[in-house]
């Protein structure tokens, strides 16, 4: 797969006579207890206006096979950073297209309607001797499922739709039955629900709590984060001062070693090796540099946060841009825009205190505070494509735009590909 160019201007690529049909699919987090990244469940979509609206066994059935061809064409291997979670049906447990999956990295998740006959739990069997690991998905005791749960690596329990009570019941069942597999607490969305889930000794966490800040009091936040969004500042302004920006880079050891490592880095495909911001800045240019001191910035912030944060700043970042034309926005506006819109969860502050410190135009602060100006149409847009519409139908409802499924649906895939790439390469 081809590097990321992150520094160059990225109008949306556009299909070529050729191409595959549209493929929808989406991906969340499972995170263990130190919030590292154990794997993705890969979702599908069937375009950014119905997720899936409409359910049939025949359809669900479809809709397997069709993120089994996703799983080949995106390479869920490569994309999941660890184990792939991918819904299946009993159709599709009885079939013979299993076996095209690669075994180390695929979890099978069971749907939880699923009735665990003689010939369901005999294919499980086989499937789990075969390699595969099973995961029993929104588990629930019910008649029949005991079954199952000696061949379960993972047990998901669904934090939206069970309460304390109904989990404490859960629990007590699969510890009763001696289960082997391993807890993940599933639309885990709180820093509560995190310490809950944590506390009741689940061992993954699904969702996207990471993203809820860890409060810090101002004076709590380190002296070298001020002197990132100073340079931050610096950077933004109209006229660029390279001597400044040149004082505040040397000034901070850890921001000159990521911010030289960027620039003589393969996605940056610079003719000879730069050792210095000067030479930097004279070789790239205001526009460039600007992008990769923002990428020096917001890699330094992710150290010691969960990986995945840093993913999903890059993924932010790159399809807001990505779509900025069709929504006649400015593409850097819009890249600096999908970078900070994480600066809450990565500084450890309330939204209203990084507005407060961040050094950008008046626009951009409104639209992180939530007010509707069109900088935030984008964002909203990568966020309705993941969102199940049954949870938050509000915001399900004011995210909708003109964008067309298709290209949603390629600046999202192409967005995670870079996105997966540089977060690799800039953390290695």
């Amino acid at each position: 797969m081809s590097h990321p160019e992150l520094l160059a201007d990225a109008p949306p690529s556009a299909p070529g006579p050729n191409a595959p049909a549209t493929h929808f699919f989406a991906r969340q987090p499972i995170l263990d207890r130190k919030r590292q990244v154990f794997g993705h469940e890969f979702l599908f979509r069937s375009g950014t206006e119905n997720h899936f609206v409409g359910y049939t066994p025949a359809a669900a059935h479809q809709a397997t096979l069709q993120m089994v061809d996703n799983s080949i064409l995106y390479d869920f291997e490569w994309l999941a950073g660890g184990m792939a979670f991918l819904n299946c049906t009993r159709d599709f447990l009885t079939s013979n297209v299993v076996g095209v999956l690669p075994r180390k990295s695929t979890v099978l998740e069971l749907p939880d309607d699923i009735d665990p006959t003689p010939q369901i739990v005999e294919t499980c069997r086989d499937i789990h001797v075969a390699g595969y690991q099973l995961a029993l998905s929104n588990f629930r005791p019910r008649a029949g499922m005991e079954r199952l749960l000696p061949l379960a690596d993972y047990i998901k329990i669904d934090f939206r739709i069970s309460d304390a009570a109904a989990r404490r019941e859960t629990l007590r069942y699969i510890s009763l039955k001696r289960s082997p597999a391993r807890l993940i607490a599933e639309k885990v969305e709180t820093q509560e629900e995190f310490d809950v889930a944590a506390r009741d000794h689940f061992h993954f966490f699904q969702g996207f709590f990471f993203c809820e800040p860890v409060m810090l009091s101002r004076d709590q936040i380190p002296t070298n984060v001020l002197n990132h969004l100073a340079l931050l500042a610096a950077v933004n302004k109209t006229a660029f001062d390279w001597w400044e920006i040149e004082r505040l880079v040397r000034s901070d050891p850890a921001l000159l070693y990521r911010l030289l490592r960027l620039v003589n880095s393969v996605g940056f495909a610079t003719a000879t090796q730069i050792s210095s911001v000067h030479a930097a800045l004279m070789i790239l240019g205001e526009v460039k540099f600007r992008k990769l001191a923002l990428l020096a910035v917001t890699t330094e912030l992710s150290r010691n946060k969960p990986s995945e944060l840093l993913f999903l700043a890059l993924q932010r970042a790159t399809f807001c841009e990505l779509a900025a034309y069709s929504l006649h926005q400015d593409p850097s506006e819009q890249y600096l825009f999908g970078l900070i819109s994480l600066f809450p969860a990565l500084l450890g502050a309330s939204v209203e205190q990084v507005v407060d410190m961040l050094p950008v135009s008046a626009p951009l602060k409104e639209a992180m505070l939530g007010k509707p100006n069109g900088i935030s149409d984008a964002l909203h847009t990568m966020l309705r494509y993941e969102l199940d519409p049954t949870e938050d139908r509000d915001m399900w409802d004011s995210a909708r735009t003109a964008l067309k499924d298709e290209d949603v649906e390629r600046w999202y895939h192409e967005s995670m590909e870079r996105a997966h790439q540089a977060a690799h390469a800039y953390t290695s």
